[in-house]
């Protein structure tokens, strides 16, 4: 896979419909007969944190969304998380995302790119929603569950269907929910199960635990990562801990004899604080 320029800088925060093909293409890049393609979609500030955890604030703070001097070029980010939903088949999200963000949910919002979804022969309007979650415990007013026409796949245990089923009987929702369930939550059993369903490629939208166990796995085909131009630290105003994308709690670890290695295909500047990088993935320890 190639993309053309390497190394480039975007013209406008409003990504053109060539700089997103350019830069997000998936020639040459095809699903197994087992498993989906599948690629992160993070963005973390420079120390790797992905979320502030601070009152009064929305998870959007780590793209700089509450800095006005910068508001003209943070348009450039959220095209981008958008490009890889209308790429995507399907979406992968956490139960712990739904739990924390107000606006869990992926769909594309922008005309061109659900145009582009056409053009590809994409089988729905917007991606499959899934959702990998081991109990099920989380709020069923989020615009994922509230999304007329939306179709929702959920991963999860035997208890956690059992939670989940109860729930959905008691509340109102808009998508459509189709559960799916194991003894545990294996993430090489959910992959296959999303193949199964047609899946073809996937869009990570998880949190760093997801992201760090599908590389342990060895089932993530890429790394697409926003690095905004700013420093966080390890702790909230409250000293707790703020979630990164990889910490120190890691228990994915590799020797530098096997460790995976990252090969930058195309890197993407936008104004003076948001670098873009896309990288595919050579697994070393499986």
């Amino acid at each position: 896979m190639k993309i053309t320029p390497r190394i480039g800088e975007f013209n406008d925060p409003h990504i053109s419909i060539r700089e997103i093909k350019e830069f997000y293409h998936l020639d040459e890049l095809n699903s197994d007969e087992s498993y989906p393609y599948s690629w992160s979609n993070s963005i973390v500030t420079m120390d790797g944190v992905l979320s502030f955890m601070e009152e009064g604030y929305a998870v959007d703070a780590v793209g700089l969304k509450h800095i006005q001097e910068i508001k003209p070029y943070q348009l450039a980010d959220f095209r981008l998380l958008n490009a890889g939903w209308a790429y995507a088949d399907a979406v992968l999200i956490s139960g712990e995302i739904i739990r924390s963000e107000m606006s869990a949910g992926c769909f594309v919002v922008f005309d061109d790119l659900l145009e582009l979804r056409k053009e590809l022969g994409k089988s729905t309007t917007q991606p499959i929603q899934c959702v990998v979650s081991k109990e099920c415990v989380f709020p069923l007013d989020r615009p994922i569950f509230q999304t007329a026409d939306a179709l929702v796949n959920v991963f999860t245990t035997h208890s956690g269907k059992a939670s989940l089923e109860k729930a959905l009987e008691r509340a109102s929702i808009e998508a459509k929910v189709q559960i799916f369930a194991s003894d545990s939550i294996e993430m090489d059993w959910v992959y296959r199960q999303m193949k199964l369903l047609g899946i073809d490629y996937l869009d990570v939208s998880s949190g760093g635990k997801v992201i760090r166990s599908l590389i342990g796995c060895g089932l993530l085909r890429e790394i697409r990562k926003t690095v905004s131009g700013q420093y966080a630290g390890p702790l909230n105003s409250q000293m707790e801990k703020r979630p990164r994308l990889f910490d120190e709690s890691c228990d994915v670890n590799f020797h530098p004899s096997y460790s995976p290695l990252i090969y930058w295909k195309g890197i993407r500047l936008m104004g003076e604080h948001f670098i873009f990088h896309r990288g595919l993935i050579e697994y070393r320890h499986i």
